[in-house]
C-alpha cells in the first residue's frame, strides 16, 4: 500500500517540514484498536519519530503512549505507507510519511502517557469495527481540526476491501443487491423492493426524497430512520444516512419516491431519459467508498424505452453485474434512442442511438475498431473466455457518447 494525499490547504511559499511516523494496524477479530477524541473523529494509534529511533521503536513507543498496550515487537509486519502534505501546526507546510504496521499487543493494559494536545483533544480508546469508525470519519468535516482524519480513513477502506477480497469468514462475504425497479418516467417516479445480502453496516445512503415502506432483517421487521439532518456523502448532494437497527443478517425493504428531473446537470428521470447512478442516490448505497459489490437487478419501464447499464442486459428487463468490483449501479434508458448491432467479426459494436444518427454510425464503427486496435496494441490481447469483443456505445441526450466493452471479467472503460 502507498497512498499520497495532497490537502492543498498552505501557503506554498512557507517553509516544509519533514516528518515520518509510525503507526498501529491492531485488530480482535473484526474490532480494531482505534484512538477517537472529542471531536468524532477515529484514527489508528500511532506518532513521529524522536532522534536516534527506528520505525518499529517509534511504533512501540507510541502505541503504549496512546492506549496503555504493549506491542509484541515480534509480530510486526510492514503494511504500507501514506504521504501527506498538508498545513503544519504553526503554518508551515507538513510533508509526512506515515508508515502502518500489522501488529499484535499484550493482553494486560498498561497506564497512558498523552501528550498535551492529545488530553487537550480528550483521547480515549475503543475496539471498534473499521465500518463504524470509517461512517463516524465521514461526519467529520472540519480538516483544521482533525486533519489525520482522511488519511486513516483512507487505510481503513483498504483494509475493508482487503477483507471482503480475502476472507473466507461469512462476514466479510461480498454484499449483493436483489431489486425489483419499476419506473415511470413520465412522473420522475421510481418504486423500489428488495435486499441487500450480507450487509457489511446498519448504515446505507439514500435520496432523502423517498419514502421508506418497511425494512426487515429475516421477515421481521426492524426500524429505520432517513437522517435529513446529517451531512451528504461526498459527490452526492441529495442522500442521506438510512440507518437501520441491526445490519445482521440480509436486509429487506421497500421504498418509493421522485427524483428531480436534473441534479447538479446531470439528467437524472425524465419523459425522454432515465439516468441514474451514486449521484442521485437511487439505490442504498454503502456508507462510504471502498466496498464493493454485486447485484441482480428486475427493470419495469414503459414499452418503447431501450436500456443500458454497467452490467449485463438481458430481454431489456434484467441486469447482472459483470465487473469483479462494482462501486456504483448505473442506469440508463430513452425512448427517443433504438439498438443497432453490427457484427465485425472479432468485435461486436452495439449502437443505442436516435435514427438520425444512423448513417453516422459507420464512421464511428471505425473509430471505435481503431480504439479497441490501440488498446490491444497498448495493453495486450484480453484473455476472454470467447473471441469475440463487445463494444457498446451509448448516446446520451444530456451526456454526449460513453463507450463500454464488455469481456467475460471486468469491463474497461474506453471514454
Amino acid at each position: 500500500m502507498e497512498i499520497t494525499l495532497d490537502l492543498k490547504n498552505y501557503n506554498p511559499e512557507n517553509t516544509v517540514f519533514k516528518r515520518a511516523a509510525a503507526r498501529g494496524i491492531i485488530n480482535n477479530g473484526d474490532k480494531y484498536l482505534l484512538i477517537f477524541s472529542r471531536y468524532g473523529d477515529y484514527k489508528f494509534p500511532g506518532g513521529g519519530m524522536e532522534k536516534g529511533e527506528e520505525l518499529e521503536d517509534t511504533l512501540v513507543r507510541e502505541v503504549e503512549e496512546e492506549t496503555g498496550f504493549k506491542v509484541i515487537k515480534d509480530s510486526t509486519e510492514k503494511y504500507g505507507k501514506v504521504f501527506e502534505r498538508r498545513k503544519g501546526e504553526y503554518d508551515d507546510i507538513l510533508e509526512m510519511d506515515s508508515h502502518y504496521f500489522r501488529c499484535k499487543v499484550e493482553e494486560i493494559i498498561g497506564s497512558r502517557n498523552l501528550d498535551e494536545y492529545e488530553e487537550e483533544y480528550d483521547y480515549q480508546i475503543v475496539w471498534m469495527t473499521l465500518p463504524e469508525a470509517i461512517e463516524k470519519n465521514n461526519e467529520v468535516t472540519d480538516l483544521d481540526i482533525c486533519p489525520w482524519v482522511m488519511r486513516d480513513t483512507k487505510v481503513m477502506e483498504l483494509l475493508v476491501k482487503e477483507q471482503q477480497l480475502n476472507s473466507s469468514d461469512d462476514r466479510y462475504s461480498k454484499m449483493k443487491y436483489l431489486l425489483d425497479v419499476k419506473i415511470d418516467p413520465s412522473k420522475h417516479y421510481i418504486h423500489v423492493t428488495g435486499k441487500v445480502e450480507n450487509a457489511t453496516s446498519n448504515t446505507f445512503y439514500l435520496n432523502e426524497n423517498f419514502h421508506m415502506l418497511y425494512a426487515k432483517v429475516d421477515n421481521t421487521e426492524i426500524g429505520f430512520i432517513i437522517d435529513r439532518a446529517a451531512p451528504h456523502p461526498p459527490f452526492d448532494s441529495v442522500s442521506r444516512p438510512l440507518v437501520f437497527d441491526t445490519a445482521s443478517g440480509d436486509i429487506q425493504f421497500e421504498y418509493e419516491g421522485y427524483i428531480p428531473e436534473i441534479i447538479a446537470d446531470v439528467n437524472q428521470i425524465d419523459e425522454e431519459t432515465v439516468e441514474l447512478a451514486y449521484y442521485a442516490g437511487w439505490y442504498p448505497k454503502p456508507a462510504y467508498f471502498g466496498i464493493t459489490f454485486d447485484y441482480d437487478i428486475k427493470i419495469d419501464l414503459p414499452d418503447g424505452y431501450e436500456l443500458a447499464s454497467n452490467g449485463k442486459i438481458e430481454g431489456n428487463t434484467q441486469i447482472t453485474s459483470t465487473d469483479k468490483n462494482n462501486e456504483d449501479i448505473v442506469l440508463f434508458a430513452s425512448n427517443k434512442v433504438q439498438r443497432f448491432v453490427f457484427d465485425e467479426g472479432a468485435i461486436k459494436l452495439t449502437f443505442l442511438c436516435p435514427d438520425e444518427m444512423i448513417p453516422s454510425m459507420s464512421n464511428r464503427a471505425k473509430d471505435i475498431v481503431k480504439a479497441n486496435s490501440y488498446f490491444i496494441e497498448k495493453y495486450g490481447e484480453i484473455q476472454a473466455k470467447s473471441s469475440q469483443q463487445e463494444i457498446i456505445s451509448v448516446f446520451r441526450p444530456r451526456g454526449g457518447w460513453g463507450y463500454k466493452r464488455e469481456n467475460d471479467f471486468d469491463n474497461i472503460v474506453i471514454s
